[in-house]
């Protein structure tokens, strides 16, 4: 198996919920009748919300991660997937909600990427909408122990058991490019047998993730026509702070005045 569909196959045992992450997403998500997730991969978030009777569209542009999230969705009928870039989409519909969890807009690199993808979500806005966005708070310290000026830190392997009775090793190398702010993940899929031995290996990446800062990433909201309305440093949700280990941001568009408003009669 290539290493983009064994990643999905493995990304829910690898991947797992933040702690109140699903009841913060559904509290905001009581007031709202359209949904649209962004990033979704396999479905870890969208398929809990829509399980609440929510409309929901997940919209991912790896065919393998959707192939398994159509596969879990079964015949559950208010969810639909969306094979697109987060770039760049037109789906022909407006949400009262948006969100771009799980650290998935780290995945845009440039500024001009990151600008392109807020501008779509805004295009897909319903009046008065909300849009979320989850990133990581990075950790100055590990972001320095990782950089390329250091030798990185050995990060603990661990291993996943899946319901066919395969079983994989799973290790992770991490690099930090302090000019860019580039952090670089390359993963190693070792499948072993009862006796732990390796079957088979492959090698997936690097992925690049782009690691945002607060300012920065408030400022992209403010160039993209949001206004940020709340940033917490958790699902709990609490306020944001020097040791908070995520930033998720709660955002309004701002609507652009009418060409006679503000203006003398």
């Amino acid at each position: 198996m290539d290493p983009e569909h064994l990643a999905a196959e493995l990304y829910d045992y690898t991947v797992l919920d933040w702690p109140g992450e699903i009841a913060f997403y559904r509290g905001l998500a009581r007031s709202a009748s359209s949904l649209l997730e962004v990033g979704c991969g396999t479905g870890r978030v969208t398929l809990q919300l829509a399980r609440q009777g929510l409309d929901v569209l997940g919209l991912d542009k790896s065919p393998q991660m959707l192939e398994v999230a159509q596969r879990k969705s079964g015949a559950l009928p208010n969810v639909r997937w969306a094979e697109a870039d987060m770039r760049s989409f037109d789906l022909r519909q407006k949400f009262d909600l948006v969100i771009i969890p799980g650290h998935s807009l780290q995945f845009m690199l440039s500024i001009a990427d990151q600008l392109s993808c807020l501008r779509s979500v805004r295009r897909h806005l319903a009046p008065n909408g909300t849009l979320i966005v989850h990133v990581n708070n990075d950790d100055l310290q590990w972001l320095a122990a990782v950089s390329a000026n250091h030798e990185p830190p050995p990060v603990s392997p661990f291993e996943v058991h899946l319901p066919d009775k395969r079983s994989f090793h799973i290790s992770k190398h991490w690099s930090y490019d302090t000019a860019t702010q580039t952090a670089s993940a390359t993963t190693r899929f070792d499948e072993i047998d009862p006796e732990g031995s390796v079957i088979s290996s492959s090698i997936r990446g690097p992925v690049l993730l782009h690691c945002f800062f607060r300012y920065e990433l408030e400022h992209l909201f403010q160039r993209a026509a949001f206004e940020v309305k709340a940033l917490y440093g958790d699902f709990s949700p609490s306020g944001f702070g020097n040791r908070s280990p995520e930033m998720i941001w709660l955002t309004k568009v701002i609507n652009e005045p009418s060409p006679r408003e503000g203006t003398a009669a």
